[in-house]
């Protein structure tokens, strides 16, 4: 027999390796304390504190929902770390569903597919040899029968043993098979062994050919995304020096054309009109140089000389033939408003008359458009227009039919 010693407490652990029986003794002659079993069915080790007065708790069988002895049932597997606890072994299924369902695990779970020598028994014929599956640091099950050969001699044990379900094996505690049903299976952390979980050939092949279409599936997957990342990377470059050469197509042919002067009269310009050359002379006085102002970086600049009667407006007209109306813009023509927008253009004529002195200030603007100034006056010729003199005009205008006004142009030699 050996003896182990724990601690300084008094605890003394036995073990008797020909018995396999181990037993502890303990004592405490400082310190009071006893071990119960609690009405919920847990082990508990109390203290007295004396500074409290209290039996403290100090130990606790439970430490997880997982530690109630048969929580899941035969061949239920509990990992405290997933929601719900309880799950069935791999190759096994819930005995009853709709109790497993409302949370009550007690049933356990059964096989799905026979053994190997299940099988045999029923049909007589040959069937492929049984396999086990390896469950990492997990608690081993109660009641295991223990053996002391090696690990691959305990393998082949319980394979050639039609009662055995599973095995383990611990370098202390050497080879250890289960029969019957597998009870108390939990997930631990660490500090645990490796338990070795008889299946069907069948559930070891369904996994198997599981692995091998998901590795293919997964890196046919990962190869598709790689080269639609490269081919996209690609088109883009492609599409970007097809960009850039219509830009340096379209430069080259601009180029082209203005050094020709080909399609010269096809350029519209809206912001500017077109003048040619018999205006431009005629406009300058065949370029004298009286007119011109300047030499720029774009050829000599002149100065031209144009008649105030193209500058009549519209406005002016329609208001000398009592149809101003037709000035109105149609989208906001309405005759509900059609006094309060005639009477908008006529305070905009006043404002444009030619003398400052006729116009009106912002303030008697502002009275005429809400109307506190009823009849307002008629509006003398604007600026930039034909006009004659009369003697209701100011005396500071000029006796000139015509004025001018000066437009400068520029012309570019080729």
């Amino acid at each position: 027999m050996a003896r182990y010693t724990y601690g300084n407490d008094g605890f003394q652990l036995l073990v008797d390796n020909q018995a396999d029986v181990v037993s502890f003794t303990y004592s405490f002659p400082n310190l009071p304390i006893f071990f119960a079993l609690s009405s919920q069915g847990i082990y508990e080790g109390r203290y007295w504190n004396e500074g409290k007065k209290y039996w403290e708790v100090n130990f606790q069988s439970l430490q997880t929902e997982c530690d109630v002895y048969g929580l899941c049932g035969a061949f239920g597997y509990c990992n405290p770390k997933k929601n719900p606890v309880c799950s069935c072994l791999r190759g096994f299924e819930p005995k009853d569903i709709e109790e497993w369902n409302s949370g009550n695990w007690t049933s356990g779970c059964v096989r799905k597919r026979l053994l190997q020598c299940e099988k045999m028994n029923q049909t007589g014929d040959k069937v492929e040899n049984d396999g086990f599956l390896k469950l990492e640091t997990t608690k081993l099950p109660v009641f295991a029968a223990r053996s002391f050969v090696s690990i691959e001699k305990c393998r082949e044990l319980c394979l050639n043993n039609c009662s055995c379900i599973a095995y383990a094996y611990d370098s202390g505690l050497r080879c250890m098979t289960w029969v019957g049903s597998l009870i108390d299976i939990q997930k631990l952390s660490s500090g645990a062994g490796d338990l070795y979980i008889r299946l069907a050939h069948s559930e070891l092949e369904k996994r198997n050919t599981k692995v091998l279409i998901i590795l293919p599936v997964v890196g046919g997957i990962i190869t598709i995304a790689i080269c639609a990342f490269f081919l996209q990377r690609w088109m883009s470059k492609r599409y970007a020096l097809k960009e850039r050469s219509k830009v340096l197509q379209l430069d080259k042919g601009e180029a082209d054309t203005t050094a020709s002067g080909e399609n010269l009269n096809e350029v519209k310009l809206h912001d500017l009109p077109l003048f040619n050359f018999l205006k431009l002379a005629n406009a300058t006085d065949n370029f004298q140089s009286a007119n011109k102002l300047g030499q720029g970086g774009f050829g000599p600049v002149y100065k031209r000389f144009i008649d105030m009667t193209m500058f009549t407006f519209r406005a002016w007209k329609l208001w000398n033939k009592n149809n101003i109306v037709d000035l109105i813009d149609p989208v906001i023509s309405n005759p509900y408003f059609q006094s309060e927008i005639s009477r908008c253009i006529h305070v905009g004529l006043l404002c444009v008359q030619e003398f400052v002195k006729d116009r009106p200030t912002m303030s008697t603007v502002i009275s005429m458009l809400n109307s506190e100034i009823v009849d307002l006056p008629n509006p003398k010729q604007p600026a930039f227009t034909e006009r004659r003199n009369s003697g209701e005009e100011s005396s500071e205008q000029s006796q000139k039919r015509c004025s001018r006004n000066y437009v400068t142009v520029v012309t570019e030699g080729q």
